[in-house]
């Protein structure tokens, strides 16, 4: 008799703001050693983001397409309301789950 892996979703808590390259490598390399660990669904915590501009928006849709291209799932959650208004306005709204 064969165990199926379990399929686990993994949450990361990111607070502060995601403006661009430095917030955006910080939480790049984060990802990326879960997804080395075998992390193929996570959940990007972004209750206590600040501050959202268009470089950090189109760093989500990077991490979405970069999940989706492995055949996992990469969603937020908790978006405060002008930043869901903002990937809202970018059409990202895919993203928040």
């Amino acid at each position: 008799m064969g165990t199926a892996k379990e399929e686990r979703i993994y949450t990361l808590h990111f607070s502060g703001r995601l403006l661009g390259e430095m917030e955006s490598r910080r939480l790049s390399e984060a990802i990326g050693l879960l997804v080395e660990d075998g992390v193929h669904h996570l959940v990007l915590d972004i209750g206590s983001v600040e501050l959202i501009n268009t470089p950090g928006a189109v760093f989500l849709a990077e991490m979405f397409c970069r999940f989706r291209q492995r055949n996992g799932s990469f969603a937020v959650c908790r978006a405060q309301s002008p930043i869901e208004t903002i990937l809202k306005k970018m059409k990202l709204q895919a993203i928040c789950g």
